[in-house]
């Protein structure tokens, strides 16, 4: 998982095309905003089809890409990028075509991601919380929501549903980061463990140390949870007995402290939109049904 948890924007770059947004930048620390105008959007032929940048409070200005009228809406969470031209609505294109148009479908980049905004500073999971709600306030988008989290954005989608419980009705995790992981740093030397500035200088930003001890006091609601692991299990990864014996057991918990909460292998590999988008979009539609949907 750690070894994934950076590399998932960049490797979803590759299975999609035309995934750029239509901005690259560098990642620098500099902050800046991009080109687009203040809480533009556009709407296209396709029903329910809105795209734009819409401010989300403290001048903060997210790209998002929602299709479909239906509800419950399904909101993309994408994985920790080190790409800043990584594009969440391409990166979840194959898993949105799988899905019965009914529903609506959004797709969004954080912070620093895509053609969102650039701003100075590192961010937490509470941060990202917050920027999320205030994005579907300002898009006019009600819930209820089936939250997709992939890869480290599945622990941006628990902490959203313990802080705003009513407005989620199910999960689906993609090999997704879990609170726990951080809990087994003692079992691993000191280069591996997670540290409080990993991210401040990265591209996203995002302090994966300040959201993994958020998550860690975070309540799961009592909702539908589907945990997709992806197997052949590209765990254990780190070469480090006590944390390769004790992960999976970590994860099985995790899935375990929802009450609706089930744990699926999935045959695929880590990255697992372009993969199984068929496999991922039953998953919801199962979620969906067991919400009372």
């Amino acid at each position: 998982m750690r070894r994934n948890l950076l590399l998932h924007g960049v490797v979803l770059a590759l299975f999609s095309t035309g995934c750029s947004a239509g901005q690259s930048v560098t990642g620098d620390n500099s902050s800046t905003s991009s080109n687009a105008p203040a809480t533009s959007t556009t709407v296209s032929d396709v029903p329910g089809m809105v795209s734009g940048m819409y401010d989300v409070g403290n001048g903060v200005e997210l790209y998002m890409e929602c299709e479909g009228t239906g509800s419950p809406t399904i909101l993309y969470l994408h994985g920790s990028i080190d790409d800043a031209s990584f594009s969440a609505p391409a990166s979840s294109a194959s898993v949105r075509a799988s899905m019965d148009a009914r529903y609506r479908f959004c797709s969004y980049n954080r912070r620093n991601v895509g053609l969102s905004d650039r701003v100075d500073g590192y961010f937490s999971g509470a941060t990202a919380v917050e920027d999320l709600h205030g994005l579907m306030d300002a898009a006019g988008i009600d819930p209820p929501y089936v939250l997709l989290g992939a890869s480290f954005g599945a622990i941006i989608a628990h902490l959203y549903a313990s802080e705003y419980p009513d407005d989620v009705v199910g999960i689906v995790s993609l090999d997704g980061g879990v609170p726990g992981d951080i809990t087994l740093d003692p079992f691993l030397p000191e280069d591996m463990r997670y540290k409080p500035d990993d991210d401040r200088t990265s591209v996203e930003r995002l302090s994966h140390y300040a959201a993994l001890h958020e998550s860690l006091e975070a309540n799961p609601p009592d909702v539908p949870f589907h945990y997709l692991l992806a197997t052949p299990s590209e765990w254990p990864t780190l070469g480090v007995p006590a944390y390769d014996d004790a992960i999976l057991n970590v994860i099985a918990d995790y899935a375990a402290s929802y009450p609706q909460g089930k744990l699926f292998e999935v045959e695929s590999p880590h990255y697992m939109e372009p993969a199984v988008p068929d496999t991922i979009a039953e998953h919801l539609r199962q979620v969906i049904q067991q919400a009372g949907y």
